[in-house]
């Protein structure tokens, strides 16, 4: 990039140059503070500094006129030390050089008494740290301003915009921290400013839209945010703007079509949107175009043709759709360099520009939708890097063209075919075709490159370059079947085939199935078993991603991360500036606008059926809302949660620790990490903290006690089967109100506090806690804890096997899957959680196939492993669906005894009249001594007050005893969606 950096200094230079050594008078003062000069910075000075050899001895060094001293030009001349503060006492300095050296120390304010005489201050490439002295801003006469390449930090000084003749400002490549000072605008003579590489903040002012003799602006790399400002059109000389690698946002202003003059425009690894202005058509000196790794979308512009000088162009990584338009030859022999990978684009590649692009030497379209048979008439004479890879292209390569040619990457174009021979190909990429080398083609190295690598083919040069063909190489006789490529899906466009590339069809559709089917069912035979199907799929899907690239390649590709659906069900993609974590940011996000909505489902299921059944209405919508899963919230998000906990943790991590990262995904992954938190939280500060103040010794409020069931007089048989559904899949026992005995009685204003504790409790949080057996109630933070965790573990696992280490990642990633597993396993047969033994039972089942499976892909069997977490996940939805359907038949029956009961007796059948379902209320006889008690213990009223008092709470007992009768006969119409546990059997 051609910039005038250095016009001042060589101004300054031969402006000093010619003045006249024989008239130089210097007194003695300025002679010894050359040599404090000299001594500081550790010059290598051979003859003492005097009054008669300071301006003869250092001809190129130091400049004098009739004045004294006027020019230090130590440019390169292997200083250290430190600038000594004494100089500034030099009385006619004009010009100070020193840049190229090791300078240490900060920069002297005393400086600034050069006010009268200094033109050029030049002290970059050194190591000076501290900040920018603001004393600096009295240099009146200053035209050039540099300390690049140093380790300065602070703001940059607003006083600095009194040096109104000032033509060049370079303080890049420090660690500048402050924003774009407005009073910056009144530099109007400025051309050249460059604040690139540095640490700076906030918007771009649009008051520097008043510098309007701008030449070469740049502020690259920095922490800018906002738009372009549209103001900035106004500078008509422009001829550089670089503004990459920063977080702007907004669309490219059309108003600078006004920069007829603009050679290079830098626009890249922003977070840009809209579309490219057709209006640029008007930049026809333009040489370098860069907008990659953005957020654009339309198409490619037919009026950028006009840019007939055209050397590089690139728009990679953004969401352009369309053609490419055939108008582009016109670009001719001007442009070397076309980068459009990554995108979505269709159709072929132009023939005309084979033709008429001659000298073009990379073309990059990888990614896209690009199909069609490659013509031989896409000579490309100069080509040398070429990539096809993630295409729709067909038939066979074209032979006698690409005669410069060194790297091809064609791979993942299955319908590409036949043999290739290319005289100075050193390097191919054909795997996932059906392409093989002809045997003049030996001497090709055959490699298969991620996606991550093939993203930056175009600067695969040198020593580096060298190092990946080796790392990827894979061995490929001549004319034979290529390998399977490590598939890829396009970055930016949904997926082809609708599945995680590489993964087995039958495990991604099995635990697929678990997913869904576990987002709603009643129990817990979803919570703590699922986590351990997923596990399994994950890690299986890490090795599968290791051995499809032939045990050579460390990463698999790109869109896979979180792109399946037992991991992100709606295939949620979020755009967040990188492609590579689109899905993950959409796995983070809407699964947790997934579990919201299913809760709420849940909540209106249950609040309608309460409705319908506290006003008599509607007995027909009332029974099938009765066989629905249903609970109150906050409740009804736990069974939910239990399923989408693991990978939702798991994608929030990977957000965060991913190579692909930025700004925007550590403040996404943050955010919804802490979201995904806030549920568990809730529920362990509810249940395990709050319900415990009124029991004895911090008792849980409610108890568990065990159910009596019904000996009903059935054939041997029927009795014998219905006997092992029972305890196969019934509760062993109910959670309800603890006796006065086992809780500390509340005072009179808190009597009403606690009951509602218990409705609460029972109503809203039972789905929680209900599906576990007596001090047990805390077991559900135990296994979302675990899920938790090795979601955390998982999620960094897939990010850096995407990142390049899957056969790393599956390792660690299997441990940790074992670990955890065992660790459920373990902590189930200790404690026998579970209130419904199948329950307990399939967790242990899919805990231990979910090691087994582990086990094996760390043996290398991934079969074997594939068999056994298939296995898991057909037993896990066959569970589900078991216990959904005795759930519904069990409600129904339920029903039927309800409507029974609820009949005249004149109006029952005798087969009817048959005894209810009790449990066994052990504590019932107390509850009534207790109710009595309270009644008999109150001392008569002493005044009106506490007559209300008292009349108020005799109410409410009466009440309570009243609603325990009756929850005998109607509890059964109310059902939390943790059914089976909380239900009177």
């Amino acid at each position: 990039m051609q910039d005038r950096r250095y016009d001042c200094r060589w101004l300054a230079v031969t402006l000093f140059m010619l003045v006249s050594l024989s008239s130089a008078k210097v007194t003695q003062g300025e002679v010894d503070l050359v040599s404090e000069f000299f001594v500081a910075t550790k010059f290598a000075n051979e003859t003492p500094c005097t009054i008669d050899t300071v301006c003869v001895n250092w001809p190129q060094t130091i400049n004098c006129s009739d004045l004294g001293i006027v020019v230090l030009n130590f440019t390169s001349k292997s200083l250290t030390g430190t600038l000594p503060s004494s100089l500034g006492s030099l009385p006619h300095l004009a010009a100070f050089m020193m840049q190229g050296n090791s300078l240490t120390g900060t920069l002297p304010p005393e400086y600034a008494a050069w006010n009268a005489t200094l033109t050029g201050f030049f002290v970059g490439d050194n190591k000076l740290n501290g900040t920018l002295p603001p004393e600096y801003g009295a240099w009146k006469f200053l035209t050039g301003f540099t300390v690049f390449l140093n380790n300065l930090t602070g703001t940059l000084p607003p006083e600095y915009s009194a040096l109104t003749r000032l033509g060049m400002f370079d303080a890049s490549h420090n660690s500048l921290t402050s924003t774009l000072p407005n009073e910056y605008s009144r530099l109007t003579g400025i051309h050249d400013m460059f604040l690139c590489y540095n640490q700076l903040n906030g918007t771009l002012p649009k008051s520097y839209g008043a510098i309007i003799n701008m030449y070469n602006f740049q502020v690259n790399s920095n922490q800018l945010t906002g738009t372009f400002p549209p103001e900035y059109s106004a500078w008509s000389s422009l001829s550089v703007f670089v503004a990459d690698t920063n977080n702007f946002t907004g669309t490219l202003p059309p108003e600078y079509a006004n920069w007829t003059l603009v050679n290079s425009f830098y626009c890249h690894q922003n977070q840009l949107t809209g579309s490219l202005p057709a209006e640029y058509s008007s930049w026809t000196s333009m040489v370098r175009f860069l907008a990659r790794d953005n957020q654009l979308t339309g198409v490619l512009p037919s009026s950028y043709s006009l840019w007939s000088k055209t050397d590089t162009f690139n728009v990679n990584n953004n969401m352009l759709s369309g053609t490419l338009p055939p108008i582009y030859l016109l670009w001719g022999t001007s442009v070397s360099a076309i980068a459009i990978a990554s995108n979505r684009f269709t159709g072929s590649i132009p023939v005309s520009w084979g033709q008429a692009m001659t000298a073009l030497m990379q073309l990059t379209v990888s990614n896209n939708s690009l199909s069609g048979a490659l013509s031989s008439l896409l000579l490309f004479p100069s080509i040398k890097l070429l990539t096809l890879s993630a295409n729709y292209f067909s038939g066979s390569l074209p032979p006698g063209v690409w005669n410069a040619i060194q790297v091809l990457d064609a791979q993942n174009n299955t319908d590409l075919v036949g043999s290739f021979s290319y005289p100075s190909l050193f390097a191919a990429s054909v795997c996932g075709t059906s392409l093989c080398k002809s045997s003049s083609t030996s001497a090709t190295v055959l490699t298969c490159f991620p996606p991550s690598v093939q993203a930056d083919l175009t600067n695969l040069a040198g020593t580096e370059g060298l190092l990946l063909l080796v790392k990827y190489q894979v061995v490929l006789s001549a004319c034979q079947q290529s390998t399977l490529a490590p598939a890829a899906t396009n970055t930016t466009s949904a997926p082809r085939s609708g599945s995680t590339v590489g993964v087995p069809q039958v495990i991604e559709g099995t635990s697929t199935a678990v997913t869904y089917v576990s987002l709603f069912p009643s129990g817990a035979v979803s919570r703590g078993a699922v986590p351990a199907v997923q596990r399994a799929a994950i890690v299986l899907r890490l090795s599968v991603m290791c051995d499809t690239q032939g045990g050579n390649m460390s990463s698999s590709s790109e869109g896979p991360l979180f792109n399946d659906l037992p991991n992100n069900p709606l295939n949620a993609d979020i755009p967040v500036s990188t492609q590579v974590l689109g899905y993950a940011a959409g796995a983070a996000v809407v699964n947790l606008a997934l579990l919201g909505a299913i809760g709420v489902v849940l909540h209106i299921v249950a609040a309608a059926h309460r409705y319908l059944k506290q006003h008599s209405l509607h007995s027909t919508l009332r029974a099938f809302l009765g066989v629905l899963p249903s609970s109150l919230l906050p409740g009804a998000l736990a069974v939910p949660y239990g399923t989408l906990v693991q990978p939702g943790v798991g994608a929030c991590v990977a957000l965060l620790v991913s190579d692909a990262r930025n700004a925007q995904t550590i403040v996404c992954g943050v955010a919804m990490l802490l979201l995904w938190m806030s549920f568990p939280i809730y529920c362990v500060t509810t249940i395990l903290w709050c319900a415990r103040r009124w029991g004895t010794s911090g008792a849980f409020l409610l108890r568990s006690v065990p159910l009596q069931r019904e000996q009903r007089r059935t054939k041997r048989r029927a009795h014998i089967f219905s006997t092992m559904v029972r305890y196969v899949m019934r509760p062993r026992e109910r959670w309800q109100p603890r006796t006065d005995d086992e809780r500390r009685m509340p005072r009179h204003e808190e009597f009403h506090c606690q009951k509602e504790e218990v409705l609460f409790l029972r109503g809203n949080m039972e789905a929680v806690f209900g599906a576990y057996v007596r001090n047990r109630e805390w077991f559900f933070a135990v296994e979302w804890g675990l899920s938790t965790v090795c979601g955390a573990v998982l999620g960094a696992a897939q990010a850096v096997a995407v990142d390049g280490e899957a056969c790393s990642a599956v390792q660690w990633a299997a441990g940790c899957s074992i670990v955890f597993s065992a660790v459920h396993a373990a902590l189930c047969v200790w404690l026998l959680p579970n209130s419904v033994r199948l329950e307990l039972w399939s967790a242990l089942l899919l805990d231990v196939l979910s090691i087994v499976s582990a086990a094996l892909v760390l043996a290398g069997l991934d079969d074997a492993s594939n068999a056994v977490a298939n296995i898991a996940a057909v037993v896990q939805v066959v569970l589900i669906a078991t216990v959904m359907c005795d759930a519904v038949v069990f409600r129904l029956q339920q029903q039927d005894e309800i409507l029974d009961v609820m009949q005249p007796s004149s109006l029952r059948s005798p087969a009817k009249q048959r005894p209810m379902l009790v449990p066994q209320r052990l504590g019932d006889k107390k509850q009534s001594d207790h109710i009595l008690s309270d009644l008999l213990s109150m001392s008569a009223p002493t005044s009106v007050s506490d007559q209300q008092k008292q009349l108020q709470r005799i109410v409410g007992l009466l009440c309570e005893k009243q609603q325990q009768r009756r929850d005998k006969i109607e509890a059964p119409l109310y059902f939390p969606a943790d059914f089976p546990p909380s239900f009177i059997d």
